[in-house]
């Protein structure tokens, strides 16, 4: 319901333990919890509820898309995940507007949204519920896959999945990576993610307080220099530097420039005139002249080859919406 009045039951397999991850005392309820068990692997449990259009209020109190009257069709509100959100536009800010960096911790500091931990290695198990009862909500999780059939190794690998109204999924890898990382996690279409439905899954290499390590894992190593902090200035630029691949590898390489251009859709004149695609690179001239209609770019590679990408920035020009990076409309602006 609109009032957000739900909640979710996960069952455990027998003689199961639920720990805090952080003291590593039991817990009777929460959304983030390590499940431990004498007969098969322990693991990091997380729960996400997503749900839309629920009547939230500012730290003022002051309610955020309110209806305009009593019973309104309009819908009211905002979306949130666990009832919490972190407005992309909130971030826009000093130091530094650019939206590249709406996501950087390093920026703006964690967002209020669910910080997901693990260790490297760790087994992880996502329960989805959507709570939300009106749209139908599609969650990513950038970097790891997860099997579509839990039981079944054979299916296909997914990075994201849909979820409809009252629905509910599990999702279960093994947190691949090396050192430590950080990983968005958002339920997207863009107005979710400007709305402040995203948020951040952090691992670690080695030991941090804050997270106790699976009973039944080798422990972390020590750390041995602090985690970084927030610094409220940009990051320092990537090193660039020349990849190893192995001996034999078929490498197949891609040149890719992203362009603003007029985009034709037929020809009866409908166009957009603020199109922006990706092209490959030895494409662009013709595309700008006007000599090639864009089309949508689609890469392709054998089983088994190493895809190395370049992408360039060429995009110039206004953007949408009077050149603010075309930001789209949403119910609370800041």
């Amino acid at each position: 319901c609109s009032s957000d009045l739900f909640a979710g039951l996960n069952v455990q397999a027998r003689g199961s333990k639920f720990l805090d991850s952080c003291t590593g005392k039991e817990i009777k309820s929460g959304t983030q919890a390590t499940i431990t068990n004498p007969l098969i692997p322990d693991f990091r449990e997380i729960t996400l509820m997503v749900h839309d259009f629920a009547l939230l209020f500012d730290k003022d109190g002051c309610p955020l898309n309110p209806p305009p009257f009593p019973g309104s069709p309009d819908d009211p509100g905002v979306m949130g995940i666990n009832y919490k959100n972190e407005p992309i536009q909130f971030r826009l800010k000093e130091p530094d507007c650019d939206p590249a960096y709406v996501f950087s911790s390093w920026v703006h500091g964690d967002p209020v949204t669910p910080m997901l931990l693990a260790y490297n290695g760790d087994p992880v198990r996502v329960r989805l519920i959507q709570g939300a009862h009106e749209e139908s909500h599609s969650f990513n999780l950038h970097r790891q896959r997860w099997h579509r059939e839990r039981p079944d190794l054979d299916s296909e690998l997914d990075q994201q999945q849909q979820l409809v109204i009252a629905d509910s999924f599990t999702l279960e890898f093994n947190m691949e990576g090396e050192g430590d990382l950080d990983m968005l996690y958002h339920f997207g279409a863009i107005d979710d993610i400007w709305n402040g439905n995203w948020g951040i899954f952090r691992s670690f290499e080695k030991e941090v307080p804050h997270l106790i390590p699976l009973p039944d894992r080798k422990k972390p190593a020590k750390r041995e220099k602090p985690l970084p902090k927030p610094t409220g200035k940009k990051p320092p630029m990537v090193k660039q530097l020349d990849y190893c691949y192995p001996p034999n590898a078929k490498v197949r390489k891609y040149d890719v420039v992203a362009l603003s251009t007029r985009i034709d859709y037929n020809k009866h004149g409908d166009h957009d005139p603020y199109g922006i695609v990706f092209a490959l690179k030895d494409d662009a001239e013709a595309i700008l002249s006007k000599r090639l209609n864009p089309e949508p770019l689609i890469l392709r590679a054998n089983v088994g080859e190493i895809v190395e990408v370049t992408l360039t920035n060429k995009i110039t020009g206004p953007f949408h919406h009077d050149g603010i990076h075309g930001y789209p409309d949403v119910p609370v602006a800041a």
